[in-house]
């Protein structure tokens, strides 16, 4: 596949200029998709960073852990779960970095969800 820079004609250059464009937004519009499905899913659902720092928490999960949103945004995985050991959690988040994917085992840690 030849680079943007390689492509003779400006003609040409447009349309695959074009093309990327095109595709961009259907990826974001799937992406935007997938976060929203997620982000309703009756299933606890978050996202770190690599750092173990929460990003993004859903509804069910705030609802199984007993923190609002907010607190949630400012904790780390090991702030939830007190017996989650630190070293195994970064070793973890490396493993999911590597292999691209991975779910974790942490549950509903934390503070008493009220009824």
């Amino acid at each position: 596949m030849q680079s943007i820079e390689q492509i003779d004609g400006t003609e040409e250059r447009e349309k695959l200029m074009g093309d990327l464009r095109e595709e961009n937004a259907a990826l974001r519009a799937m992406v935007e998709g997938a976060r929203a499905i997620l982000m309703k899913s009756i299933i606890g659902y978050w996202v770190v960073d690599t750092g173990g720092r929460i990003l993004e928490a859903n509804d069910a999960y705030c609802r199984m852990s007993g923190y609002s949103r907010e607190e949630l945004l400012t904790m780390k995985i090991n702030d939830i779960d007190p017996d989650e050991d630190p070293r195994e959690t970064m070793e973890r988040i490396a493993q999911i970095m590597k292999e691209g994917s991975g779910a974790s085992r942490c549950g509903t840690a934390g503070r008493t969800a009220p009824s």
